[in-house]
């Protein structure tokens, strides 16, 4: 099983409908205890990477992105049908510290 520990990058802009990352993040800190599954999947439409995985909380809204070095082989893995996880398991800041999430990378077997 493939697997490896990493952290959501971005995580201080906003996302382009004006939802605020930082909000959704502490939104999750307060009311999901870690660990927590979120969403992965290629965002095909990035003008920037064309390897961006983006990552979404469990209701669905952007929390940030893979790093580019983890998206790159993240991203052959979605490709090829791989069931990837991305499991939240600390989520950091707060008290006048940026959020940040924690994630582990796994093989979905």
């Amino acid at each position: 099983m493939r697997s490896f520990h990493t952290k959501i990058v971005g995580v201080t802009f906003d996302n382009p409908n004006g939802q605020n990352r930082q909000e959704a993040i502490r939104d999750l800190y307060v009311h999901h205890p870690t660990p927590f599954v979120l969403g992965i999947e290629l965002d095909r439409d990035n003008p920037y990477d064309q390897n961006a995985v983006a990552v979404y909380s469990p209701n669905g809204e952007q929390l940030g992105f893979l790093s580019k070095g983890v998206a790159n082989q993240v991203s052959k893995w979605l490709r090829s049908g791989m069931d990837i996880r991305a499991t939240a398991t600390q989520i950091t800041g707060g008290r006048g510290y940026n959020y940040g999430v924690n994630l582990l990378i796994s093989e979905n077997e």
